[in-house]
């Protein structure tokens, strides 16, 4: 049996529009952050609304929702935050947004040295058609991935293709990532930064086919898109040093056993495109989380997943035994 690197990734969505949010990170400010008792997995959480951060921070609020965030991570033990909310915005291709999303890059990692930043594209957005997007000479032939894309003129048909609502999604979550993995080259360029200071350790993505249930056929469908999708991110990676994971939440379904396409048959496809899978956890009983998760643990750590898979845990905060995200199994801070 093949090893697992096992991460528990709780991950709290934060929106920066409610009371809530701001009251508990005020609630901690006048405490030290102990030290972080995890050493053996990350926590991390999801950042709701980034542009209105961003929209904060251009408005020149320099003690607003940029420091509540940075409160919250520092008495949190967050290591890794993930950037939600940006493929329906209009950051991309907006000079002086995305000059201010690089400014929070940077602030971030100079706050938090170590920190892990990602950045997430969900097929659930939505998504307005942005303009025909040339596949620059950067992404290389050599970073196709096996069984993808051959050319670049294939590669940038593909990232066009908005003949159906099925591509037109793929087609501009691909764009979004292609954008996104470009964010700190001008910066680097003009200004004494290494370029990854302003630029993504992740690309994330959520696109949950296994919710297509209708029929075989349709979800394969969906499946193919989000596979191909995967695919141009690991070829963002492989092209751009910045970016040093490939994510995906990922839940592979036994629904069509009988019609012969299995958990067995997504996870070959799957596993060799991504860095860290994403298992998703939802329970409101914080104690069942191994249980609802154990056969998918079990299949990816067989003989069919790449040697030492890394895996996170998606959990929900929903749970009564989660308090300040800390979930059951954090030790008690004196």
């Amino acid at each position: 049996m093949k090893k697992i690197k096992l991460s528990i990734l709780c991950l709290l969505i934060v929106s920066s529009l409610t009371g809530a949010y701001a009251q508990l990170t005020q609630s901690h400010q006048s405490q030290s952050p102990p030290v972080n008792p995890f050493n053996t997995f990350t926590r991390g959480m999801y950042i709701d609304c980034t542009d209105d951060i961003l929209n904060d921070m251009v408005a020149g609020n320099t003690l607003g929702l940029k420091q509540n965030l940075f409160d919250f991570i520092q008495n949190n033990y967050t290591g890794y935050i993930i950037l939600t909310g940006l493929e329906y915005s209009n950051v991309f291709g907006n000079p002086s947004l995305e000059s201010v999303l690089r400014n929070l890059l940077i602030d971030t990692r100079t706050q938090f040295p170590g920190i892990q930043i990602g950045l997430a594209g969900s097929a659930d957005a939505f998504f307005q058609n942005t303009s025909f997007l040339h596949v620059w000479d950067k992404l290389g032939r050599d970073c196709y991935p096996i069984g993808s894309f051959k050319t670049r003129k294939e590669l940038e048909a593909l990232v066009n293709d908005q003949s159906s609502i099925a591509l037109q999604k793929r087609s501009e979550l691909c764009k979004f990532f292609i954008r996104a993995a470009r964010l700190g080259i001008e910066r680097s360029k003009s200004q004494n930064h290494l370029p990854c200071k302003a630029n993504f350790d992740a690309l994330y993505l959520q696109y949950r086919y296994w919710n297509q249930t209708s029929s075989l056929s349709a979800m394969q469908l969906e499946f193919e898109q989000y596979k191909t999708i995967l695919a141009v991110m690991k070829a963002l990676k492989c092209s751009y040093n910045c970016i040093n994971h490939i994510d995906t939440e990922f839940l592979p379904t036994d629904i069509f056993k009988l019609q012969g396409w299995t958990s067995i048959d997504q996870i070959t496809d799957i596993d060799p495109l991504a860095d860290r899978l994403i298992v998703p956890a939802f329970t409101s009983n914080a104690q069942g989380v191994f249980d609802v998760s154990c056969k998918t643990l079990h299949y990816l750590s067989d003989r069919f997943s790449k040697p030492r898979s890394e895996i996170f845990l998606e959990l929900s905060a929903e749970s009564p035994a989660f308090t300040y995200c800390n979930s059951s199994l954090t030790p008690k801070i004196p």
